[in-house]
């Protein structure tokens, strides 16, 4: 893939080896690269990794130490951190990383669909507040990643661009139930967004040929 090709991580060597000294340069571009930037990275995660007393012995082993890490967090941190990612069907280039515009972007996607998720996701917004839906999307469409999010929120299935022509969807008085925030089922939730996000970290490992 073009877009992994162009992108090249520091070498485990350069992360033992990066300090205070230099703001841990070549660490903060690793979980950058692999998580998504976002300040609770910087903040939080980097000064944690180098606090650590192991020696990651590879890439894997770095997000391995990460998801401990994250999910030790309180969840507004956890919230932060998955909020790096892009919105599903995002279209402004300024939002995508070069790995996030090649994973969501690998096939053609019908301009009604992109609109469709933007919807989505507004509407998974309100149900879930603090929180961004997020998946490993592993190949596929945005069309299929649709019917999954459509799943998610008990919504009706789109067909076609007349989704939005007209009749009210009968799913919606569920759909637009607020879910509350540190709740059973946002907590629910929040997890399933970290793992997803620690899933992502792992196949870009793959992709860029570092396992």
């Amino acid at each position: 893939m073009a877009a992994s090709s162009s992108v090249q991580l520091p070498s485990l060597d350069e992360i033992h080896n990066s300090t205070s000294n230099d703001g841990w340069s070549a660490l903060k571009k690793v979980v950058s690269t692999l998580f998504e930037h976002s300040p609770v990275l910087d903040e939080h995660l980097v000064p944690e990794l180098a606090s650590s007393s192991s020696a990651f012995t590879s890439y894997t082993d770095l997000i391995d130490h990460s998801a401990t890490i994250i999910r030790s967090w309180l969840p507004t941190l956890q919230s932060s951190f998955i909020s790096g990612h892009p919105r599903i069907g995002e279209q402004n280039p300024s939002q995508l990383s070069a790995l996030s515009a090649s994973e969501q972007a690998r096939y053609f996607t019908p301009p009604w669909v992109i609109e469709r998720l933007g919807w989505l996701n507004v509407v998974y917004e309100k149900r879930y507040e603090e929180l961004r839906y997020i998946t490993f999307v592993n190949g596929r469409t945005r069309s299929e990643v649709m019917g999954e999010m459509e799943s998610a929120l008990g919504a009706e299935k789109a067909r076609g661009p007349e989704w939005k022509e007209g009749a009210e969807d009968p799913s919606l008085g569920k759909v637009e139930v607020k879910v509350e925030v540190g709740g059973v089922e946002w907590s629910k939730e929040l997890e399933r967004a970290v793992g997803e996000v620690i899933l992502i970290a792992k196949d870009r490992v793959k992709k860029l040929g570092l396992v």
